[in-house]
């Protein structure tokens, strides 16, 4: 992470309080350029392989430049010295920006952007002539100050002291990165087992368009039978908890090796994302194929001695897809809060009521009695419970045992 500083004061003064707030330091070897003369001297061929010397000997480097040296490095038509000066710029520690408008300030952040698109930018101003440069940037975020609000009043976040930017990155944007990874993956997660189920079943059907599931059932999946647990995980998920809840000081002992995780977006990219959606086919498979094979060699009875129908198939697959859908939240989760853990059953409890209702309602004939018949066969609960276990083994295997034995301490 790197700390550019933009500023209208003066040299002079932008360096007293580079040196006040720590960006500077008497150790550090500070570039100052006010021309462009200045810029062509430092900023070229021979300089870019001298400071490449300078960043694999480990010798801390800052630039300090001005408004008109700036200005000539932006009208540079053939990239030339844009090119240079960025090679140099974004190995130094800091860059002081001084003496520049607020059009100038929006401009070096489109550098940086245009120059990279992997690269994330975050402006934070105070006032009205902060504002381009927010705007500019992929994160905007504005202080309370005596210069009105405009700034915050354009930006992505507001904070009242530049102390609780720390909170904001390293505290609340870590978590709710992960928070956020987790729950949009998840979402994939299930929702293509979902789906994937009725696709192994339209080919036994011959594509005939015949649906396994109740239509109530394809309504209430992600409405209600498992909304709730996901959304109180989404909000509350934490992996390193605050000792003080005002500060998170011993929390900085562990920057930046907690922070990397977001900035190599390990918590949701490629593999990440395929992985989980290999996982979920597999799975799908095993929750139909398991449920197929006990249907078709007829272990669930009816008391007449007849065997079951489709819809009390289509009942026993869904209960198993619920119970692995939800067992992988609970897997997943880096917390185990017992408000979790209540809200998972709960809900996992809703369901079954809602199937005991629904069975005695008339209304839905295809599946009258379709509960009682099912949860009064022992088979039932064994064919249920099957592919529930084995998905789980899946998932401590896949995704409980790396965190338990193969994690740094």
């Amino acid at each position: 992470m790197k700390v550019w500083m933009l500023t209208g004061d003066k040299l002079e003064t932008a360096e007293s309080i580079g040196y006040s707030t720590k960006l500077l330091t008497p150790e550090m070897e500070i570039i100052r350029c006010s021309t462009s003369e200045d810029v062509s001297l430092n900023f070229n061929k021979q300089k870019a392989i001298e400071n490449d010397q300078y960043v694999i000997d480990g010798r801390q480097r800052s630039i300090i430049i001005e408004a008109k040296a700036l200005q000539s490095i932006m009208e540079d038509e053939t990239y030339t010295k844009k090119r240079w000066f960025l090679k140099i710029a974004k190995t130094a520690e800091t860059v002081i920006c001084c003496r520049v408008s607020p059009s100038q300030k929006a401009e070096v952040v489109s550098l940086i952007r245009s120059d990279d698109p992997n690269v994330v930018t975050l402006a934070i101003g105070d006032g009205a002539n902060d504002v381009s440069m927010i705007l500019e940037a992929d994160i905007g975020i504005g202080l309370f100050g005596n210069e009105g609000m405009r700034a915050v009043d354009n930006s992505d976040y507001a904070i009242g002291e530049f102390r609780f930017l720390w909170h904001l990155l390293f505290k609340h944007g870590r978590w709710n990165y992960i928070r956020t990874s987790d729950m949009v993956i998840y979402f994939f997660y299930k929702n293509i087992i979902y789906t994937m189920i009725q696709v192994f079943f339209s080919v036994n059907n011959g594509f005939s368009g015949q649906t396994l599931y109740p239509e109530w059932f394809l309504t209430f999946f992600n409405m209600a039978f498992t909304a709730f647990p996901l959304l109180f995980k989404a909000i509350t998920d934490l992996d390193v908890y605050p000792i003080d809840e005002m500060d998170g000081g011993h929390l900085r002992k562990l920057i930046p090796h907690l922070y990397y995780i977001g900035q190599r977006n390990l918590n949701y990219n490629q593999f990440v994302f395929y992985r989980w959606m290999l996982l979920s086919i597999g799975q799908g498979i095993i929750i139909y194929t398991i449920c197929l094979f006990a249907f078709q060699n007829h272990c669930i009875l009816e008391p007449t001695g007849e065997s079951t129908d489709h819809w009390e198939f289509g009942m026993v697959v869904f209960t198993s897809l619920i119970l692995v859908v939800t067992n992988k939240l609970l897997i997943t989760s880096k917390n185990f809060e017992p408000a979790l853990v209540t809200i998972t059953l709960a809900t996992v409890g809703f369901y079954f009521l809602y199937l005991g209702v629904t069975d005695s309602l008339h209304t839905w004939v295809m599946q009258h009695f379709t509960f009682k018949r099912l949860f009064t066969s022992l088979n039932f609960y064994s064919i249920m419970l099957l592919p529930t276990m084995i998905c789980f083994y899946m998932d401590f295997l896949f995704e409980t045992r790396p965190l338990i034995f193969f994690s740094d301490p």
